[in-house]
């Protein structure tokens, strides 16, 4: 799946992969506190989470463990892991799951795999033609490529599919919905373009592509066809493969349409007997853009507006009446599938049960290069250098694990059964989870909470990117230097130190994130793409192969080396902490600034709305049309709430920021005195401190601080859109008990820390 961060499609496009997963790294301008100073060397001068007294130790276990990556094995590793189709249920997912078992069990770790079965809809029949004005069968089919045998192998392979698509068979005419946001339907409707009754054709990014269908049901559409448009990934951006990297014209990018439902026994049987979802209805497709043009060309009636125009070289019609008619029809196995998760564990000696955790998925919707078996070649290599220090005599303080989740494709399924299985363990014992799924060369890319990010400033000043010779932080701040001029010029400054941006949705890092509250991190590499930081050209298509990754992924597998460096770093700090490296003024300094975004969005809310008030009042938009669109009024828009009052979110987040502070001044007396003391209870309040912004009632929750989706101070956000000035005051104050419970537990710290620095 995608990642990533305010993990944002296009940014907010495609809320699986390139969305899923951030406002990533590479695009954050808010500076971090610099108290850990660098030498000219680039070593730091005190490790942070370390008393001065171990601080040698752990660059020097840094060290070896760098001499045991070996960029060579990561490249035989990868090109075996892709050899074969990798969806899940396939015999090569097992086969993976089984080669990585026994890998981890032969580096030292005692394994296990998790064995459960999940409702799994796979396409046994999948039709389209266009009816009108002329019948056409259209090819939904990915054809090899001579130059890469891997795509040659069809046997076992998913086609392009939309998985838990209804099964359906409709007829209607066709309409075109851009991005199929809500948007787009108030143009449509300014064009008298209703979608009742037919079938939505939909480009793929703008929104996740559960919401397409859902929103075009909304609006009375029967089905809906989600295609790659060119001016996404195809030859808009650059030579197709196999003579470049991006994505050829029959290329289908494959996804899933998001079922809760799909590892409870009772819920998954009734999927069963009814084929289709309780909130979806009409059959989806996903096509190539290949496959789309003619349905595209085919339609009259209005001109889409400017920004619906695509890379196709036609002009882009709304359609919307009979002279343009297509047939769907779509038949999918409804069946439990094993799946298998692989956990791979090495005990901590002074802490047993407080658990850091690494996890990559290993299921792929074909191939999978680029997602996700270059991000696990990675960790394999992790895990075979932390077993070489081991057989050397080293034991982690902290309990290591290394997960290889099944199912991440189909709705994260593998890291959700785990964690639903006992969500109160995996609260209390997981200190620190570290996620990977795509990845490439290029700029570091990294999200989690801002209290990491010393944490992250300090590991990236220390390892070198391979491209430029200079640090991995040096580039990134380069990057953002650069990214601020072009916005705006005065704030073109090298900042090496960055807060990172929080996760949101898109991969397997969300059950511990926005269910338990566990101090998560996703990290990658990849260069933008006009802002898209996936860069996975071929994304969930049949040509994410091992030769494509190879040519334009990571050539060389530099970035893989560095890549298992960088997260080995990480896993070794938190897990050999003293104390664990969270710095809590850095999540003060976000939270403020998140409160300005809402204030801000809130504000622009009232603009707009008071704007369009004005011009409808004006018949400016009647007057200013041309008359032969027949372009109707665009409806009133809701205001931000009056004087919306964010003061209590504000007091608690300064009294946190107090907090914090006075936890740096004993951190900082703590390094000087009392060394080698044993930490116990500070840890533990550390470690569940962010905890406190999530409800949790049973097996649901609410996440009160990072959301799944769109601005921090979910419930605030959601309040400003509604124009509710009720649900605000309750949103702002649920926030401030949260931040005021997080600052308790952080005083508590304090306290404990305490015992020491006043002895």
């Amino acid at each position: 799946m995608r990642k990533s961060f305010l993990y944002l499609e296009n940014k907010y496009s495609r809320l699986n992969k390139r969305t899923i997963y951030a406002v990533l790294v590479t695009l954050s301008l808010w500076p971090s506190t610099n108290i850990f100073a660098q030498t000219k060397n680039n070593e730091p001068q005190s490790v942070y989470g370390f008393l001065s007294t171990h601080t040698q130790d752990i660059l020097y276990r840094e060290q070896q463990f760098d001499k045991n990556i070996d960029r060579n094995q990561i490249d035989k590793w990868l090109k075996q892991l892709t050899s074969a189709p990798n969806h899940l249920g396939s015999s090569h997912d097992l086969e993976n799951a089984q080669f990585i078992a026994k890998c981890l069990k032969g580096w030292g770790f005692d394994v296990k795999i998790e064995r459960f079965k999940a409702l799994v809809s796979y396409p046994i029949e999948q039709k389209l033609e266009l009816v009108e004005p002329n019948k056409q069968s259209i090819d939904l089919s990915e054809p090899p490529i001579p130059s890469d045998p891997t795509t040659s192998i069809t046997q076992g392979t998913i086609p392009g599919t939309e998985a838990y698509s209804p099964d359906g068979d409709v007829t209607a005419p066709l309409v075109y919905v851009n991005q199929g946001v809500e948007a787009d339907y108030e143009n449509l409707a300014r064009l008298n373009i209703s979608v009742k009754n037919k079938i939505v054709i939909v480009r793929s990014t703008g929104s996740g592509r559960m919401f397409k269908p859902l929103l075009a049901e909304k609006y009375g559409a029967v089905g809906t066809i989600i295609y790659s448009d060119p001016i996404e990934d195809g030859y808009t951006k650059g030579d197709v493969y196999p003579t470049g990297a991006w994505r050829p014209a029959r290329g289908v990018q494959r996804g899933t349409l998001i079922v809760k439902d799909a590892l409870d026994p009772a819920l998954g049987n009734a999927l069963i007997h009814n084929k289709h979802p309780e909130n979806l209805n009409g059959p989806v497709l996903a096509l190539s853009y290949a496959s789309a043009k003619p349905l595209l060309a085919a339609l009259t009636g209005p001109i889409g507006p400017r920004n619906w125009q695509g890379g196709l070289p036609i002009t882009y019609h709304v359609g919307g009446t009979d002279g343009t008619k297509v047939h769907i029809r779509t038949r999918s196995d409804w069946s439990w599938r094993t799946l298998y998760n692989v956990i791979g564990t090495m005990t901590g000696t002074e802490h047993p049960d407080q658990y850091v955790i690494r996890g990559v998925h290993h299921d792929a919707w074909v191939f999978g290069a680029w997602d996700p078996l270059a991000n696990t070649s990675a960790m394999l290599a992790e895990a075979q250098a932390i077993g070489a220090l081991h057989r050397k005599g080293w034991s982690p303080k902290r309990t290591i694990e290394f997960a290889s989740w099944d199912g991440e494709e189909l709705s994260l399924l593998g890291s959700r059964w785990h964690v639903e299985q006992n969500p109160d363990a995996v609260a209390n014992q997981t200190v620190f989870y570290l996620n990977g799924d795509t990845t490439s060369r290029g700029y570091l890319s990294v999200g989690g909470s801002p209290a990491m990010s010393t944490l992250l400033n300090q590991v990236s000043s220390s390892i070198i990117d391979p491209e430029t010779g200079v640090t991995l932080s040096k580039r990134l701040a380069a990057k953002q230097a650069y990214d601020a001029a072009q916005r705006q010029p005065l704030l073109a400054t090298l900042e090496s130190n960055t807060l990172l941006p929080p996760l949101q949705s898109g991969s397997d890092f969300s059950s511990f994130v926005h269910k338990l509250g566990v101090m998560s991190m996703h990290t990658r590499f990849g260069y933008d793409r006009d802002g898209d930081e996936e860069s996975v050209p071929i994304y969930h298509s049949a040509y994410d192969t091992y030769a494509h990754y190879q040519r334009f992924g990571d050539p060389g597998m530099a970035y893989l080396q560095t890549l298992a460096d960088l997260d080995g770093h990480l896993l070794l700090r938190v897990a050999d902490a003293d104390i664990l490296p969270w710095h809590y003024t850095e999540l003060a300094t976000a939270m403020d600034s998140y409160v300005t975004s809402l204030e801000q969005e809130n504000s622009h809310q009232t603009q707009a709305a008071r704007q369009r008030t004005r011009l409808l009042a004006l018949d400016a938009y009647r007057l200013e049309a041309d008359p032969s669109r027949h372009l109707g009024n665009p409806t009133e828009l809701l205001p931000g709430i009056e004087n919306l009052d964010t003061s209590p979110l504000r007091k608690a987040i300064a009294q946190f920021r107090s907090v914090a502070a006075e936890y740096d001044i004993l951190y900082s007396q703590l390094e000087t005195v009392h060394a080698g003391e044993r930490l116990d209870q500070v840890n533990h309040h550390l470690a569940v401190l962010e905890q406190h912004f999530i409800q949790r009632d049973g097996k649901k929750s609410r996440t009160l601080l990072y959301a799944n989706s769109g601005s921090p101070f979910p419930e605030i956000q959601k309040a400003i859109h509604a124009s509710d000035k009720n649900a605000s005051i309750l949103a702002v104050q649920d926030a401030a008990t949260a931040v005021m419970a997080a600052s308790d537990e952080l005083k508590s710290a304090n306290d404990a820390l305490k015992a020491f620095t006043t002895k």
